[in-house]
């Protein structure tokens, strides 16, 4: 019982810690969304997964963007968000992403609302026929 509790101590914490909390997304949701959005599947490819993971399960502290568990309303410890609907995302990624710092705002309109087409469709939010501006504030991330 006691190397059980000792497990239980040591490996949830590094797992959280590491991103492989339990929403992140699986197999099936990460092929939904690059049939969703090939193009959005190969924008978080060349600029998000360095960071955030091939599944979107966060790397060295970064948070989940793929993936039951992503996106929170008030964002990762309130600094991010609040994501309500689709632009909230776009607005954020668009201003705050890729990262380093340097890099950030530099993502076209195209690649932007692309990759958040893709990372909602990896995190089981319905994007319809497909997310644009016209039709962002009605996507729903978070009530």
């Amino acid at each position: 019982m006691k190397a059980q509790s000792l497990l239980g101590a040591v490996l949830l914490p590094l797992l959280v810690s590491c991103g492989g909390g339990g929403g992140a997304a699986n197999d099936a949701s990460v092929a939904k969304a690059k049939k969703q959005s090939p193009k959005g599947a190969q924008v978080y490819q060349r600029e998000c997964a360095g960071c955030h993971g091939n599944s979107g399960q966060g790397l060295g502290g970064t948070p989940e963007v793929l993936g039951a568990a992503a996106l929170p309303l008030k964002g990762v410890g309130g600094d991010h968000g609040p994501f309500r609907n689709a632009q909230d995302v776009f607005d954020y990624v668009k201003r705050e992403m890729p990262l380093p710092k340097s890099k950030a705002g530099s993502l076209s309109d195209e690649d932007c609302w692309a990759v958040v087409e893709y990372m909602l469709a990896g995190s089981g939010r319905d994007v319809g026929p497909g997310l644009t501006a016209e039709n962002a504030a009605s996507v729903v991330v978070n009530k």
